[in-house]
């Protein structure tokens, strides 16, 4: 039997209905069409998310973090999909700053297993950290203005948030074919809103993505599944 598997598309753009958010979509109904994936898109348009103040309350009162916004909801459902794909159009070479931020808040997700309140590193250097986004399948995508308008960037940002949260990092490699040959992720070139329409590559690698992230969640999913004793 197929296992099933929750996907979420995390969109950091501040536009609602523009090109990161198309690529994302793509990305999510390409995941669909491998059985038993449901999918869910969280966009950051309209969102109120404050930076980390790096005040390390969470690390030691099991992940509470002390601003209350909307990061909550979207981290919480972060933790619950077996996947993620986070796209971002290319500001300056980076992420836009609500992405960045909502990822710099993650920081509360890895905290002490055995939280006992502030104390001196000396004596919980050696306790155990929890990293809930450990084994989660992580894919990335990026728009930029430009054939080389900084969106390998952008996937390498997004991948060392994946990478450091202990996640399983994947490429574009549903599609495999000499038109589109597995790279760093989704990757897109448009500057008018929707202007993504037109690029029929831009929009392959992203199904490529889905394909992808889809994939390996599953394989992810029945490996965890067949640990804890569960049957297919």
């Amino acid at each position: 039997m197929t296992m099933k598997v929750k996907i979420v598309g995390l969109v950091g753009s501040p536009r609602k209905a523009g090109n990161t958010e198309m690529m994302v979509d793509t990305a999510l109904k390409s995941a669909r069409e491998t059985a038993g994936v449901q999918t869910e898109m969280i966009t950051m348009a309209g969102r109120k998310v404050a930076p980390c103040t790096g005040c390390s309350y969470c690390f030691f009162h099991g992940g509470k973090c002390k601003v209350d916004d909307d990061a909550e909801e979207i981290i919480k459902k972060m933790v619950e999909a077996d996947g993620l794909i986070v796209g971002s159009p290319v500001y300056f070479g980076s992420l836009t700053a609500t992405l960045k931020a909502l990822l710099e808040r993650c920081l509360k997700l890895n905290t002490l297993k055995h939280p006992s309140g502030n104390k001196p590193y000396e004596e919980f250097k050696d306790d155990e950290v929890v990293f809930p986004l450990r084994n989660k399948v992580g894919g990335a995508i990026a728009v930029g203005g430009a054939p080389s308008g900084g969106q390998e960037k952008v996937i390498i940002d997004i991948h060392a948030f994946f990478h450091l949260n202990d996640m399983i990092v994947v490429s574009d490699g549903g599609i495999r074919t000499p038109a589109v040959h597995p790279h760093f992720g989704g990757v897109g070139q448009a500057r008018r809103k929707k202007e993504i329409a037109r690029d029929s590559y831009g929009l392959a690698t992203s199904r490529s993505i889905g394909m992808r992230v889809a994939e390996v969640a599953q394989l992810i999913r029945r490996g965890i599944d067949a640990r804890n004793g569960q049957k297919p």
